[in-house]
């Protein structure tokens, strides 16, 4: 017994071979894939020792084995996931890709088991997350042969229920993106187009809010505020990850994921059911996903698309009336502009949609219209030029009622529409917005008798409530 736990060691060998003779010999030990302290030492040894000597030898079937034990699994997923890093250079690691990547596909399965054990599922998909990073130049180049490995990855992010690890998976998709880009690689493209197809369908998907257990809509995240704000964050992590797949299967197939999920819910809620009762919406979380997805492909999209957005475009004005379906609505419209000032016949319509909103009791719907009208100003400024007085009385109804912020956005897009005038015009238009501003602020410097209520009127309207007009016109 004390032989075997002592192994001889010629001196005279180099030190990585050393090492890889100690783990293995100790590998034959019948406990050895319980033990995380061989596979963390395997792992601290990996820059040492070359890897082929690893996955050649017993010490692999250890190392795999571990992620069977509960002990041993998160040093056996750091040790798997150290060896995809030590295998990057493709070319040079061929042989030792050849022998890892049927082992690693004898772990898909592995992730239907997992779902339910959170950290144990986190773990199997870096496993697979780091491999297709390791090798995604391989899986441009030979897309059928590593087929599995995406798919796994797929696999990973739509099993995902509880947002906690499909963020694991973003990194590989924008790498693996950056090469089907290209034209060299355009037959890898037409091979994973499906996969990425489907990754939009998974992304709209986790896009939804949830269904709050107390069942009151105002309480989403049941007063949970920094899950709230997490998954706000997580949602326009989705967002880059829908832009990388419009980069890859352009975004006339994307635009039309989220316009059939509309037009389904549309078609379902408001042909066989009320869409409305009492002021709910039914289902609108499977309407706003899509809106947000919309709205998160915006910057792809070019200005002269006309297949998809025109429907897109007549039918959103005619969404039911619901906060989230409204905001996400409003935004969406903000996000076009730049297509909508090539398309003037939508104008009136979404100018409609967008200047109501300034009447919604939600504050979050009123910030959206503010940032939406300064986007039309700016993008569609030229077309909205004869309609300065309609403009000036709109401003001076909603001003007074805004918050600073949101009045700073529709004053800027005045701004706009100000500069866009002809010349001789500008002046006119300019004094039409400025001299009743500048009749309120001397009723309020009449009326301020003490330095507190000076200060405070300096203050509030100084130099930043004109610095739009002047920077613009």
């Amino acid at each position: 017994m004390s032989n075997m736990l002592n192994p001889r060691v010629k001196k005279s060998q180099p030190i990585a071979s050393q090492m890889i003779y100690v783990l293995t010999y100790y590998s034959f030990l019948a406990t050895a894939a319980t033990e995380p302290v061989l596979t963390s030492c395997l792992t601290s040894w990996l820059r040492e020792v070359p890897v082929i000597q690893v996955v050649n030898s017993p010490l692999m079937d250890i190392v795999i084995n571990a992620l069977s034990s509960e002990d041993s699994f998160d040093e056996a997923v750091e040790c798997l996931c150290s060896i995809f890093r030590e295998t990057r250079d493709v070319d040079e690691c061929q042989d030792v890709i050849e022998i890892l990547y049927p082992r690693l596909l004898y772990l898909q399965p592995k992730i239907a088991e997992a779902v339910e054990d959170s950290e144990t599922f986190k773990g199997y998909t870096r496993l697979f997350a780091e491999a297709g990073e390791a090798w995604v130049v391989l899986i441009a180049r030979l897309p059928v042969e590593f087929r599995g490995l995406v798919q796994a990855i797929s696999e990973c992010a739509a099993r995902d229920k509880e947002h906690e690890v499909i963020s694991l998976t973003f990194n590989f998709w924008y790498e693996l993106k950056n090469y089907l880009v290209l034209e060299k690689y355009i037959e890898a493209r037409i091979q994973l187009a499906d996969v990425y197809a489907n990754l939009v369908d998974i992304m709209i998907q986790h896009l939804h809010y949830p269904v709050p257990e107390s069942g009151n809509e105002d309480e989403l995240f049941d007063g949970d505020k920094e899950q709230e704000e997490r998954f706000r964050e997580f949602r326009h992590a989705m967002g880059d990850v829908l832009k990388d797949c419009c980069e890859v299967l352009g975004s006339r197939d994307c635009l039309a994921k989220a316009f059939n999920l509309i037009q389904s819910w549309m078609q379902r809620y408001t042909t066989s059911t009320p869409t409305s009762q009492g002021g709910i919406v039914a289902n609108w979380q499977s309407l706003e996903a899509p809106l947000f997805s919309l709205r998160a492909m915006g910057r792809m999209v070019p200005p002269d698309e006309n297949e998809v957005l025109p429907q897109i475009m007549t039918l959103l004005v005619q969404l039911p009336e619901h906060q989230k379906v409204r905001f996400a609505a409003t935004l969406v419209l903000g996000r076009y502009t730049e297509w909508t000032a090539n398309h003037p016949e939508f104008l009136e319509s979404q100018l409609n949609y967008i200047t109501s909103g300034f009447q919604h009791g939600s504050k979050e719907v009123m910030q959206a219209a503010a940032m939406a009208l300064r986007f039309f100003c700016q993008d569609c400024g030229k077309l909205l030029v004869g309609h300065i007085t309609q403009l000036h009385t709109f401003y001076e109804h909603v001003s007074k009622d805004l918050p600073w912020a949101s009045l700073d956005e529709v004053t800027d897009g005045v701004a706009h529409i100000v500069a866009a005038q002809p010349v001789d015009n500008i002046y006119e238009s300019l004094k039409l917005f400025c001299l009743p501003i500048t009749k309120r602020l001397m009723e309020r410097a009449n009326t301020a008798t003490d330095d507190k209520s000076k200060n405070a009127l300096a203050g509030e309207h100084s130099y930043g409530t004109f610095s739009p007009w002047i920077e613009q016109s």
